[in-house]
């Protein structure tokens, strides 16, 4: 009996196996804006890019087919913000990729901005259709931090009793920080003197450093949706011994600060990017490849997002330990 439930099962799955299938469904023509608005943590200036298209069909199933320009000229788009209407300038960037000759896209600032977190879109097309969204920028993050470097940031310190990594912590920003996204990073800014030139750069700290066949491998961060986040000391040691790397004139090498820079993406700008990027671990599987949309009358995004920057001291003798000089 069971050999003949094994062969029903079997015929079953080569009958639905014969069943037409194509991987494009019935095409239909939709307005796209895509909008990002960004600002800084005090709000003084706002920016604001937007990208109009279309949708489009090609012949078979290859995309590149394409060779037609889809941006959409000549709309009229305005961004509000208290009551008050902000209008985009349309930008021609000359482009020299295959589909098109020129990228068409829209821009405004805002200086000395109300400071009214809440901004919504319209977007006027030269056929007279209309899109529309809205957005809230996320508010301020209040920070902790695990140990605070009153005379400049090191390494040097009693880590038995403080611990072996520095945890920046945001947690007290709770609410409207919910379901955020956020992109935590740590730079170690420098200049190297060359004659009378300086040369600015920067290296980004890790997270951790991992041993791998007697290498060792640096582990940066990424996305997260937790509130906090831990940078090992050893980390900033091998970030720091980056600067200069194998050049032996440490001396030319002038340290100037350490930066912390923390992005938070809004609610919609955190969904759509989870949407695209499946449930942002490498565990998952996403069976449904639905893109989030907030756009009434069309596809796309309007989303915003927050730069947090901290900027600290770094301790005079612990640059001096790598050879070098604090700025």
């Amino acid at each position: 009996m069971r050999n003949y439930k094994y062969i029903f099962l079997l015929s079953f799955l080569l009958f639905s196996c014969e069943e037409d299938f194509s991987p494009k469904s019935e095409f239909m023509e939709r307005n796209i804006l895509y909008c990002i608005v960004s600002t800084d943590a005090a709000m003084i200036n706002i920016e604001a890019f937007a990208w109009l298209a279309t949708t489009y069909d090609v012949e078979g199933l290859n995309p590149t087919n394409n060779i037609i320009v889809y941006n959409i000229r000549g709309a009229k788009v305005f961004l509000y913000q208290n009551n008050k209407e902000y209008k985009f300038l349309e930008i021609e960037k000359p482009h020299t990729g295959k589909f098109d000759s020129s990228r068409i896209y829209y821009k405004t600032i805002i200086g000395n901005s109300s400071r009214h977190r809440s901004l919504s879109i319209r977007v006027e097309l030269p056929n007279g259709e209309v899109l529309t969204a809205k957005t809230d920028l996320p508010t301020n993050l209040m920070i902790d931090f695990s140990y605070v470097f009153a005379a400049g940031f090191t390494t040097n310190i009693n880590k038995f009793h403080n611990g072996y990594s520095w945890i920046i912590d945001w947690s007290r920003s709770f609410g409207e920080h919910d379901e955020h996204l956020f992109f935590p990073k740590i730079f170690i800014n420098y200049y190297k003197q060359v004659g009378s030139d300086k040369n600015y750069a920067s290296v980004e700290v890790p997270i951790k450093i991992i041993q791998k066949n007697g290498q060792d491998i640096p582990v940066y961060p990424t996305y997260t949706y937790s509130h906090s986040i831990s940078f090992d000391y050893d980390a900033f040691d091998w970030a720091m011994k980056q600067v200069s790397g194998n050049d032996p004139n440490k001396g030319d090498y002038n340290i100037v600060n350490l930066i912390l820079a923390i992005d938070e993406f809004d609610l919609n700008l955190s969904k759509f990017y989870s949407s695209v990027n499946g449930y942002l671990d490498e565990f998952s599987i996403r069976i449904d490849e639905g893109v989030y949309s907030n756009i009434n009358g069309g596809i796309g995004i309007f989303g915003s997002y927050t730069s947090t920057f901290i900027d600290f001291e770094i301790k005079k003798n612990y640059a001096e330990s790598f050879g070098y000089h604090r700025y």
